[in-house]
Order: C-alpha cells, then sequence, then structure tokens
C-alpha cells in the first residue's frame, strides 16, 4: 500500500528532495484533459531539441497572450496538464521539457544548458507568433530559471512562480534538517532566485501553500525583495491542489497583476474550507497524516469524506481500494473498484493503476479493457506497454506481447522491466514449441 502512496501522490505533497531526476513516460496528454494542441520539436543544436506541447486559448485578446512554463527538476510537462485550467482561459501555453526529460532527445551538460533551452523556446515562440506578449513561469527550480530570463531579457512581460526555491543555501538547510545532507543539485547556484529577484522589473505572482519541500516562507521572503511582487497562499492546500480549488479567483489576479499592473496587496490567503474542492483536499491531506500516523481508521473517514465531496476523482477510490484490500476485505475493495470506473473521469494514470489492480487479481480481460481505455488517453508512458505485455503472456497471445513490448522500448528504452519481460516471453514461445 506504501509503495502505491507514494507512486500515485503527484500533487507535490510528497515529492523527491533534489537533484536531477529526469523521467521519460508521460503520466497524461492535453487530450485527455480535453485540449487541443500541437507538438513541435525546437532546435537547441545541430543534433539536439526540445519538445514542446503548444496549447492554444480560446480568449478573444486583441494581442495574444503566451505564457511558456519551466518544471522542477525531476518528472517533466505532462504533470502540468492537470494544473494549466485557471491559466487556459487567458494564455496560449507552452509546455516544453529539458533536453532528456520526456520527448525531448539529448541532455543538459551544464547548468547554462538547461537556461538555453528555455531561450530556444522563447525565441520560437518570438518567430511563430511575433504579435503576442510572452510571459514566463515555472514550478520549483523552473522558477529559479525563469527569474534568470526575466532579468536578462526585461521585455518579457511578467511571470508565475509555483513553490520556487529560495536560495542554495536554503534548500541545503532544509535537507540537512531531513538527515539528507547537501542537495546535490548541480543547478541551485546559478539559479539561486533571493539573488535574481530584486532584478527583476516586470510584475510576479507567487503561488505558495503546504508544501513541504518548498516552505511558504520562502516565497514570503523572496516577495520582500520586489515589490512588484503579489503572494498567493493557499493554506493548508498544496499550490497544486489550490490552483484546482480556486480556479476563478485565481483568473481575476492574474488579470490585475500580470495584464495591468496592479499590485494592491502584496499577499492573498486563500482558506481551504472556502471552497468545495478545497475541502475535498482537506481531507486528502488529513487522509495521508493519518497513514503516516499509522491511525487506518481515520485514513478510511477521510478518504470516505473526500469522494463525497468529489466523486468524480478515480485516486481516492484507488486509495481505498488498498485500504480494503489490506484489510481482506476483496470483494468489498472490488466493488469500490466497479463504482470507481462508473463514476469516475477517466484518466490514462490512474486507470493505469486500476489495470494493475484487475493484474493482481488475475482478472486479465478486465484488466486488458481498462488498459486500452489508459493508452488511448496517453500513448506516451512505457508502463502502459509493459502492462499490457505482461496481460498478453498470461493469455499466452505471444504476437502482441510482443507488439506492446517494442512499443515500450520506442517509448523508454530506460524501462528495465522491458528486458525481464523479453525473457520472460522467449521462455514462453520456447515451451509452446
Amino acid at each position: 500500500m506504501k509503495k502505491i502512496l507514494i507512486t500515485l501522490f503527484i500533487s507535490g505533497l510528497i515529492r523527491p528532495l533534489w537533484g536531477i531526476k529526469p523521467q521519460r513516460d508521460f503520466v497524461a496528454s492535453p487530450f485527455e484533459y480535453g485540449y487541443k494542441y500541437s507538438e513541435f520539436d525546437v532546435p537547441v543544436n545541430d543534433s539536439e531539441f526540445v519538445n514542446i506541447w503548444y496549447i492554444p486559448s480560446n480568449s478573444s485578446s486583441e494581442i495574444p497572450n503566451f505564457l511558456i512554463l519551466a518544471g522542477g527538476d525531476a518528472g517533466n510537462k505532462s504533470y502540468w496538464i492537470q494544473y494549466i485550467n485557471f491559466l487556459h482561459p487567458l494564455f496560449n501555453i507552452l509546455l516544453f521539457d529539458y533536453r532528456g526529460f520526456g520527448k525531448s532527445n539529448g541532455s543538459c551538460k551544464s547548468e547554462r544548458d538547461y537556461l538555453n533551452d528555455l531561450e530556444k523556446v522563447i525565441e520560437w515562440t518570438k518567430l511563430t507568433f511575433p504579435n503576442g506578449r510572452i510571459y514566463v513561469g515555472g514550478y520549483s527550480l523552473g522558477s529559479g530559471i525563469s527569474l534568470v530570463i526575466l532579468k536578462e531579457r526585461p521585455r518579457i512581460c511578467g511571470g508565475i512562480l509555483i513553490s520556487p526555491i529560495l536560495s542554495k543555501e536554503a534548500v541545503d538547510s532544509l535537507c540537512n534538517a531531513r538527515g539528507k545532507g547537501p542537495s546535490g543539485d548541480e543547478l541551485l547556484p546559478i539559479y539561486d532566485p533571493i539573488k535574481i529577484i530584486s532584478s527583476v522589473k516586470s510584475p510576479l505572482l507567487i503561488l505558495t501553500g503546504l508544501d513541504p519541500n518548498h516552505p511558504r516562507e520562502w516565497a514570503y521572503k523572496l516577495a520582500q525583495k520586489n515589490r512588484n511582487t503579489v503572494v498567493v497562499d493557499f493554506d493548508s492546500l498544496s499550490p497544486f491542489y489550490g490552483i484546482i480549488a480556486f480556479k476563478d479567483t485565481l483568473q481575476n489576479i492574474v488579470r490585475n497583476v500580470l495584464f495591468e499592473g496592479k499590485i494592491e496587496e502584496s499577499s492573498i490567503l486563500f482558506r481551504s474550507s472556502s471552497s468545495k474542492l478545497g475541502l475535498k483536499y482537506v481531507y486528502l491531506n488529513k487522509a495521508f497524516e493519518a497513514y503516516r500516523a499509522g491511525n487506518m481508521e481515520d485514513y478510511k473517514i477521510f478518504l470516505e469524506k473526500c469522494i463525497y465531496e468529489d466523486s468524480t476523482d478515480l485516486l481516492p477510490y484507488i486509495y481505498l481500494y488498498y485500504f480494503l484490500a489490506s484489510q481482506k476485505k476483496q470483494k468489498e475493495a472490488l466493488e469500490i473498484l466497479e463504482k470507481a470506473c462508473e463514476e469516475c473521469e477517466l484518466r490514462s494514470y490512474p486507470l493505469l493503476f486500476v489495470g494493475t489492480i484487475y493484474m493482481e487479481n488475475n482478472k486479465w480481460r478486465e484488466a486488458e479493457n481498462v488498459l486500452l481505455k489508459s493508452l488511448m488517453l496517453n500513448n506516451w508512458n512505457s508502463e502502459i506497454y509493459v502492462k499490457l505485455a505482461q496481460v498478453y503472456l498470461n493469455l499466452n497471445l505471444f504476437e502482441e506481447a510482443n507488439f506492446y513490448l517494442k512499443q515500450a522500448e520506442k517509448v523508454n528504452p530506460y524501462n528495465s522491466q522491458i528486458s525481464q519481460l523479453k525473457e520472460q516471453l522467449i521462455k514462453h514461445v520456447e515451451s509452446e514449441n
């Protein structure tokens, strides 16, 4: 249960500490969230490129606004998808991956390479949409990269920083306090926000909240260094949950701060209990607190409250399934799973785990059905292909298993499960012959 809990919880509450951890597999696609998009490879040099998703807005603004978002030191651009809903009505959005992340080839060999990747996307945007206004934004380490760009390119119109870092010293102090030693992140010295932010002239919006790896004090200390900055504090919610819970109000704040330059308050506090979605995420936080404290009864109660507040979110059902399964209540657990598939909005990443659950129960055809749905929503995740190969191996459909293994290898040749399954496939075929 602990393993799936940590794997699924991608909201920003539970994340690796620090260090470059590129991820090839996408956890979502713009398509599954209803966004129209185009995909481009932007050359960085003669042999390397960065892959971008361009998601056009429906805004009727006379001068189009473009927001380029830079990720942190882990994951890839697909992690942004579920959180851009408050930005999409206002901006044409460009999500990109640094070299070595997602579909971007090559690798970044120095700290300047990460900045160069963002610069190339900015240049491409200016050439492709010469009449637009360009903004930049970033999460965690990406906030530091965005600040460097805002300092060096004063014509960039403004920035949005989500869970920004404060400085290398602050990150090292946080890591040392947890017994982890220095961060080991070689990018921190050059992208040191506390030393950069005072030189930025464009308006800035900082989003902060409950995020153990990015304390809210960091956001307030940064804002003290720049008069053109407004901090949005989501109280007991992570910034990413807050974005979902307070979408409409946030849009007005973005208009006022970034478009009109109205800095009426230095900080804005959102009480999570004032939003129905916010209340759901409060319960989810409490569920994880109970889990970490070993209080399984409260864990179950808070998960059920999450589902009551929002019955369309698949993840609380999955957590509840694993709880019931751990209590040997397999029939009740499977009933929860079936209810979830009927009630919920289907997303590729949670469906992957539903498929895994069916596999654990030897329900191979049910797993096949769910995994194919996941694949239709997101075709750039090697885990989905690997799981399908496993399903077909158990159904003795070896051609199908081989096909999906080859697809998995195209997406992510570094997936260690592929070679293991190839060996199993060879043994199965030999035993059949």
